[in-house]
């Protein structure tokens, strides 16, 4: 819920709400929909629209612009990335202790697996290579899973496998 919650109160980054706001949250009809497709509108370096169609089962992968943004980091990665497992929308409200309802506000959302840059794996035009990605593992002190903002994507993203390196078994289902 403290996900909902922050997209309520309009903040971008999902963190610890005591019990008391995180009460005051109620979803309409208890009812969180499921949704098969995502079409994701941008515009392309030529200044077409192209529209993006994201699956969960199929061309699921997603690019975002990276919440910690520094001078020196921009240039190098302006962008995370995030594996699509599910699409959905819900409809939610805030009712206060005095009873005070807020306007409902539909919040359309991802499941999502997260990817982490490999650190050592040096990347970009001087180097001549893209960067290389992998999924976070249990050793990781990082939740593997989360929720992303449908808002908050660009397009989504072709990450191809690299069958020389390492693979992880875990997480996979």
């Amino acid at each position: 819920l403290s996900f909902l919650l922050a997209r309520v109160k309009g903040e971008r980054h999902a963190r610890q709400f005591d019990d008391r706001e995180v009460n005051e949250l109620h979803i309409k009809g208890d009812k969180i929909f499921q949704h098969k497709t995502l079409h994701v509108n941008y515009t392309t370096y030529d200044m077409r629209r192209e529209t993006d169609i994201i699956t969960p089962k199929e061309s699921s992968d997603v690019m975002f612009l990276s919440p910690e943004i520094s001078d020196a980091d921009y240039v190098k990665a302006p962008f995370w990335f995030a594996r699509v497992l599910g699409i959905f929308s819900t409809v939610v409200f805030v009712r206060n202790r005095q009873g005070t309802i807020s306007d409902e506000q539909t919040i359309r959302f991802l499941w999502v697996r997260w990817f982490k840059r490999q650190k050592e794996h040096d990347f970009g035009e001087a180097h001549l290579r893209d960067e290389r990605l992998s999924f976070f593992s249990d050793s990781d002190e990082v939740n593997p899973f989360g929720f992303l903002d449908i808002d908050f994507v660009v397009r989504a993203a072709y990450i191809a496998p690299a069958f020389n390196a390492n693979r992880v078994q875990t997480f996979l289902g």
